[in-house]
């Protein structure tokens, strides 16, 4: 595509082809862009004959990326966030009156300060409208290279161009269901692994934490149910005699829903440090400072204080 006349391409293209990469399907791309799926379907062959390339293709009754497609995802949601900031661009923001979109990377492990955060977007910024996505296996910077103008997670090796701050930690705790004899009295190592356990597989290569720290003290146990979401574990150890070692402050909200007994782990595990992550070049923009002020205090609210 060298030389590429601008003039001759329909840049609202992009939308369609983030929505198409986002949903690998047309019609759900349809839907999420509020266009015909004629015109969505429409757009893909366009975009096919721009990239010369299929872009999606036919696996069973669903459709997945080509290659080329994978590599397009990340320019592409790059380019219109800056598109974004271009319209939105403003010397100040009145959070009251704004119709500002904001886009968080965020894993489902935090999905416990979204209650504070809306509470708190509702009272200051009933305008402003956020979209949360998962982080692509973890990788922080790639998710705000991607556009996202924050993002929340564990603490990452610094990389160029991003900005971050220490909002606070998680603890862990052993959660059952409730009258569950594995913490009718206090856990013990015995007791802790006599149990089968819940584990999370968050899709970041190597163990998790839990089982890395259990792994360093000699403690192994048995695994009676892997889940690809934190969200899912407090429902699976209520309907069972399952164990789970998760975090305290973000699992409590589910665990008061669901009735589930909670005791210290019978070692010690260290704290995680949550971060807040940002790109260096919106940190001095009036609406990204305010979004990072809500969630900032939000976040503090739920997890406990760094010591």
């Amino acid at each position: 595509m060298t030389g590429v006349d601008l003039h001759t391409i329909d840049l609202n293209l992009l939308v369609s082809l983030d929505a198409l990469l986002e949903t690998t399907s047309v019609t759900d791309a349809a839907r999420r862009t509020g266009v015909a799926q004629s015109s969505m379907s429409h757009n893909l062959r366009r975009l096919r004959e721009l990239f010369g390339d299929p872009l999606l293709v036919r696996d069973g009754r669903s459709m997945r990326a080509t290659p080329r497609a994978e590599a397009l995802r990340a320019p592409t949601r790059r380019i219109l966030a800056e598109i974004r900031r271009l319209v939105a661009a403003e010397v100040s923001f009145d959070a009251a009156t704004s119709q500002r979109a904001f886009a968080i990377a965020c894993p489902d492990l935090l999905a416990a300060i979204l209650p504070e955060l809306l509470t708190r977007l509702h009272r200051h910024g009933p305008g402003v409208s956020v979209e949360f996505r998962r982080p692509p296996r973890g990788d922080i910077a790639a998710a705000l290279d991607a556009g996202e103008e924050l993002a929340l997670g564990p603490p990452r090796e610094r990389a160029p161009g991003v900005l971050q701050r220490r909002l606070g930690v998680v603890r862990w705790a052993v959660f059952a269901r409730g009258g569950h004899p594995a913490l009718a009295q206090r856990l013990t190592t015995a007791s802790y692994t006599r149990y089968r356990h819940v584990i999370v597989r968050t899709g970041t290569p190597g163990p998790g934490f839990v089982c890395q720290a259990l792994e360093d003290q000699g403690v192994k146990r048995t695994i009676g149910l892997t889940v690809e979401s934190f969200l899912l574990a407090p429902y699976a150890v209520a309907a069972s005699d399952l164990l789970y070692t998760g975090p305290w402050e973000l699992i409590r909200p589910f665990a008061c829903r669901l009735e589930l007994s909670s005791q210290a782990p019978p070692l010690p595990l260290p704290d995680v440090p949550v971060n807040v992550y940002w790109p260096e070049r919106v940190h001095h923009d009036p609406g990204h400072r305010w979004l990072r002020e809500q969630v900032s205090d939000a976040v503090s609210d739920v997890l406990s204080p760094s010591s």
